[in-house]
């Protein structure tokens, strides 16, 4: 099936899979996602035909004075 990933809104990536769900695909992709990152399915969601997942980076910044 066909998956397009948009990463951080900079690159995007059409993949090909036969993986059951986005943990699965991410895992052989070797794509880590980070405590900061926002991901648009769940990492147990099913793979679906012309799938689109967005992953996304949510920065905190604390300032101090």
């Amino acid at each position: 099936m066909r998956v397009d990933i948009l990463l951080y809104g900079k690159q995007e990536l059409t993949v090909y899979s036969a993986d059951t769900t986005v943990g699965e695909l991410f895992e052989k992709l070797s794509l880590t996602i980070g405590e900061n990152d926002v991901v648009s399915e769940a990492l147990d969601a099913s793979i679906t035909s012309d799938m689109k997942i967005i992953i996304d980076r949510h920065e905190t910044n604390v300032y101090t004075e």
